[in-house]
């Protein structure tokens, strides 16, 4: 996935990750949860490690009802 159309963040507590991508792929949209986990490296620096919790087909709209809207194109195309 090179580019995103819509960026949210997470909002449900229950719910693994903190920010969510939704990707519309062959005419259907797909949502990926990122958690975003703090750690240490080997000098004992603070690191920021990023996992897929979750990723998945949106069958849907309304999943997304309890989520807040980050960030979104807003037509056109990305910079390349």
């Amino acid at each position: 996935m090179k580019f995103t159309k819509t960026l949210k963040v997470q909002n449900a507590q229950s719910k693994r990750g903190q920010l969510c991508f939704i990707k519309k792929l062959n005419e259907e949209k797909y949502f990926v949860s990122i958690e975003i986990v703090g750690k240490e490296d080997e000098l004992h620096q603070p690191l920021k490690e990023n996992f897929v919790a979750a990723a998945f087909r949106l069958r849907k709209p309304s999943y997304l009802k309890n989520y807040t809207l980050l960030w979104s194109w807003k037509g056109g195309a990305p910079s390349s």
